[in-house]
Parts: structure tokens; C-alpha cells; sequence
């Protein structure tokens, strides 16, 4: 046998380096967007949840050890969701105030 018998061209139907990382970076960049957004408001909602527990009745051992879990869940949600853009605006040179366009708000120019 020949290897032009055997060869049925799969060298040729091989996806490029470029091809196989754009989809993997694409779904990638979605997961991080999403876990910045949950982090983002984690770190919103999780000190009205230590204000719960010390003011809703005596504080025990227990609660401060839950206090103190909730503080830290809140520092590592806030890092994780610093950068965190609610309203989809790109981080590279669009306003921070909700002006897609990227023009001064104020001269409107």
C-alpha cells in the first residue's frame, strides 16, 4: 500500500493554534465576566448579612466566628469583584458613567 492510500488528508483538516484558542479564550472571558458580576454583588449583600447576625440578638462565640467568616468572604469578593462593570461598557476607554459614546457628559462635544 501506498501512503497516499492511507493518508486521507487529515493533516489538512487539523484546526490552526488560532482556531482552537479564540472559542477557549471567548467562553473563558464569559466565566470571568460572570464570577466578577456574583463576586461584585456578594460583596454588596455580604455586610448586610454581618449586620444581621450582631444585631439580631446576643452575640455568641458562634456568631463572631460567623462574623468573622462573612468579613472575610466580603475582602475576597471584593477583589474578586473590583472590576466588575454593571453596565457592559468596555474598561478600556468608555465612561465610567454610563456613556457608551466615550464624549465628555459635560460639553456634550
Amino acid at each position: 500500500m501506498s501512503s497516499a492510500n492511507t493518508d486521507l488528508g487529515l493533516e489538512h483538516s487539523r484546526p490552526t493554534g488560532s482556531a482552537v484558542v479564540a472559542p477557549i479564550r471567548t467562553v473563558v472571558g464569559a466565566v470571568a465576566t460572570a464570577v466578577r458580576g456574583v463576586a461584585f454583588w456578594a460583596a454588596v449583600v455580604l455586610p448586610l448579612a454581618s449586620l444581621f447576625v450582631l444585631f439580631v440578638g446576643p452575640v455568641t462565640v458562634g456568631d463572631l466566628g460567623t462574623v468573622a467568616g462573612l468579613t472575610t468572604a466580603n475582602a475576597v469578593a471584593l477583589v474578586v469583584g473590583h472590576e466588575h462593570n454593571s453596565d457592559g461598557a468596555a474598561r478600556d476607554g468608555a465612561a465610567a458613567d454610563g456613556d457608551r459614546t466615550g464624549r465628555d457628559p459635560v460639553t456634550l462635544g
